[in-house]
């Protein structure tokens, strides 16, 4: 068992996640919803503002997607793609980009948004991205059964 997987099974512990099989075609959709959101948040024609959120939006959708490839789906109102490096290797990079757009977006316009860190972000999402459509089909029930073991 890999440390991601430990980690995964204490959050189911914890109740953060909970053990859900997913349809190849609700995975599919999932990414082909980040997808545009991703194109979206790339157009320079926004404004920064509107491209932070759009990115923001299309990084929740992908989390998603990942989380729901591995069978899991959240059992909290937690942020998802807060979770993500118990999922994926993420840099540190990453890392503090994602939790930089947590504190901006959750800030309700009091934290400032610079055009650096809604560029970083679209740039992590496009890591995402390509990651999350590398991951194949989705887990099988009997897949989940084994992992959870």
């Amino acid at each position: 068992m890999t440390i991601s997987e430990t980690s995964l099974q204490d959050l189911v512990r914890m109740g953060k996640l909970k053990f859900a099989p997913s349809a190849q075609n609700e995975f599919e959709q999932l990414v082909r919803a980040g997808r545009r959101r991703l194109i979206d948040a790339r157009n320079e024609a926004l404004a920064t503002e509107s491209r932070f959120d759009i990115a923001y939006n299309a990084c929740n959708v992908l989390t998603l997607a990942a989380f729901r490839w591995k069978g899991l789906r959240p059992n909290t109102a937690i942020p998802l793609f807060l979770l993500l490096p118990y999922l994926m290797v993420m840099d540190a990079t990453a890392k503090k980009t994602l939790a930089k757009s947590y504190e901006v977006a959750h800030s309700e316009g009091l934290e400032p948004l610079d055009y650096g860190l809604a560029v970083d972000l679209i740039q992590v999402v496009m890591n995402l991205l390509s990651r999350v459509e590398g991951l194949g089909p989705v887990l099988t029930e009997a897949d989940i059964d084994i992992w959870t073991q």
